[in-house]
């Protein structure tokens, strides 16, 4: 029979039946172990990164395809499909009339002005006159 009541983390044990008890319990773990995973990734965001970073630096320099830096004149951002094409730290776009610098770490595949829930930035837009 299924449990009669939906249980949240503010659910008052005592009222729960020894069946919803036990359903909220794995419900519980199963979380926490999905918690667990998430932790675990994000730990291991860094390396990933660094090894982005250094795969995309060493793609550029053998097929000695220039870095997006765009120092005098950024290209516009184009979504990247592949390695080949992704942008790192400190290259130059412009997007939607503005020129942005990225600043995340590892392949940057988002748009500048997209929000990203694990760096606090991946796109820094440049003010008037900063290079």
């Amino acid at each position: 029979m299924p449990d009669s009541k939906k249980t949240t983390l503010d659910t008052d044990l005592t009222t729960l039946t020894d069946q919803e008890l036990g359903t909220h319990q794995q419900a519980c773990w199963d979380r926490s172990m999905a918690i667990d995973k998430e932790r675990s990734r994000r730990q291991a965001l860094p390396w990933v990164w660094a090894n982005e970073e250094a795969t995309v630096t060493a793609i550029r320099a053998a097929l000695k395809k220039p870095a997006h830096r765009g120092a005098d004149k950024p290209e516009a951002w184009v979504k990247p499909t592949s390695p080949l094409d992704a942008y790192i730290t400190g290259d130059r776009v412009t997007h939607n009339g503005d020129t942005w610098t990225a600043t995340g770490k590892g392949m940057l595949t988002a748009e500048p002005g997209t929000p990203d829930p694990i760096q606090a930035e991946l796109w820094r837009k440049e003010t008037t006159g900063e290079v």
